[in-house]
């Protein structure tokens, strides 16, 4: 950890760097005040054009929040900005909410109720210190949504934290900047690294950069990556076909696709690029255990299983065996998990060889019967089963969360709702089981892949509408994001 914007702590892991801070390092809590009204002064004045001519109201609470307010409206009134700390007459061109900070849980209570829905229904550019006031700094919305600061900016000190990220906490932080207040590294780390707590890491375009492989110099189809995927039964031949696609337009030097034999026709059909490999038929019309030596003779780099994949007894017993007696890494997604789900026995399997890629549907299958869960327990849930199914799990959504058997948590940084729609999750697969072909490992590829389907998405939003994009659309976008 080397930058601000590479974590996200809880509002406990915040508490702690700032007594290491305070108690540590020696630097007191008016100078952290000090720097904290300074650097969110320099921020609205790179944000918010002829500042000097702005009307501002900042709402101060008791707290450090409240300190880091009058800081700035010192610095304010200094510029030669009009300042009010109390509601006035005036016709405010921008609030300022310094209420409550992160320390803050429970229910908002009058006054502050009153001042925080007076404040998001004035008409003026809103901006949160640290955090919007009603909204929790671990768990995002877990009270009244009317009891919350909206904010157009958030403007946070030292870290990002993890409610932000927590949901549907983006539809009041608004754009979030993360400032530096004199917070040491050294003690953001020691509390990034509290196991008592789940702090994210933050997947940014950094990493990306950094990890995505590219083809280097005597490469060829045989060393660029091979890949296998297993599924396209009849009724969902697009999903395996959309994985296929995918795989290859993300690298793989040969991508082979591997369906029952009553759908290879129509499968080969809208595959040019890939190897046809059909699969034998049982009775049931399931895909026969009689094919797992063919599929291992292949030698491939990786292997996706589950896109269109079907239910049959017979694919059943197939896929149990064939994850037994498989040394390779996979990547497990569709109607595979769902048959997974109902035979926990077999990660005892995992040789820290699976990759699981469920929604949250799929994911509250390998809970309790009947399980439901809330914010507050779903990071402890998918951590517990990381480390249970000795398998990394990227749990799809918005945002998508990455866990490790190690314990390793990682939040996504780009997406948005355009990706809601049949064949995205079949995209991705094909996204990740490519990069563990070129090399990564299952965390990483995890990270690249979800990383560059959120960056795909959001540059398709940029130029068309949310409700027009189709899966496909990804395999158009992913050709200006790869390198």
């Amino acid at each position: 950890m080397n930058c601000l914007n590479e974590i996200a702590l809880t509002a406990e892991a915040m508490r702690k760097a700032d007594s290491i801070t305070i108690n540590d390092f020696g630097i007191s809590a008016s100078t952290l005040m000090k720097n904290a009204g300074k650097a969110i002064f320099e921020v609205l004045c790179e944000e918010i054009q002829d500042i000097k001519n702005k009307k501002f109201l900042i709402l101060c609470g008791k707290g450090n929040n409240g300190g880091d307010g009058l800081v700035l409206a010192e610095y304010l009134k200094n510029f030669g900005c009009d300042v009010e700390l109390t509601w006035g007459s005036k016709n405010y061109d921008v609030i300022v909410d310094g209420l409550l900070g992160t320390g803050f849980s429970g229910k908002i209570k009058e006054p502050l109720l009153s001042l925080i829905k007076q404040s998001n229904n004035y008409k003026a550019f809103k901006v949160a210190i640290d955090i919007p006031s009603g909204l929790n700094g671990t768990f995002g919305i877990t009270e009244d949504k009317e009891a919350i600061f909206k904010a157009d900016l958030t403007i946070t000190l030292g870290a990002l934290k993890t409610g932000f990220f927590m949901n549907l906490a983006k539809e009041f932080t608004g754009k979030i900047k993360t400032v530096d207040i004199g917070i040491p590294l050294e003690a953001l780390k020691q509390a990034f690294e509290d196991k008592t707590q789940n702090n994210f890491n933050l997947l940014s375009y950094k990493n990306f950069q950094e990890l995505m492989p590219i083809k280097r110099k005597g490469l060829n189809k045989y060393s660029a990556g091979s890949t296998v995927l297993i599924g396209g039964s009849r009724g969902f031949t697009g999903s395996i076909v959309l994985s296929s696609l995918a795989s290859l337009r993300t690298g793989s030097g040969i991508t082979t696709c591997a369906m029952p034999e009553n759908t290879e026709a129509i499968i080969a059909s809208k595959l040019t690029e890939s190897l046809i490999l059909p699969l034998k038929l049982a009775q049931d019309k399931g895909i026969s255990k009689d094919n797992i030596n063919i599929l291992l003779e292949k030698k491939a780099d990786a292997y996706l299983i589950g896109p269109g994949l079907g239910n049959q007894d017979s694919t059943k017993e197939f896929l149990f065996e064939f994850l037994k007696q498989l040394q390779k890494p996979i990547v497990i997604d569709g109607s595979a998990i769902t048959l997974l789900a109902e035979n926990k026995e077999i990660f005892k399997y995992s040789k820290e060889n699976f990759l699981l890629t469920p929604h949250e549907g799929e994911f509250k299958r390998f809970l309790t019967k009947d399980k439901d869960y809330n914010e507050k327990e779903k990071i402890n849930l998918l951590k517990t089963l990381a480390k249970d199914l000795n398998s990394v799990i990227l749990l799809k959504g918005f945002p998508s969360f990455i866990a490790t058997p190690q314990g390793e948590l990682y939040v996504n940084t780009t997406g948005n709702e355009a990706a809601a729609t049949a064949g995205t999750g079949d995209v991705l697969a094909g996204m990740c089981v490519s990069l563990i072909a070129q090399g990564l490992s299952l965390k990483n590829a995890a990270s690249c892949g979800i990383y560059l389907a959120g960056l795909c998405s959001d540059n398709y939003t940029k130029k068309y509408r949310q409700n027009s994009m189709i899966a496909s659309d990804l395999l158009d976008e992913l050709k200006e994001h790869l390198f």
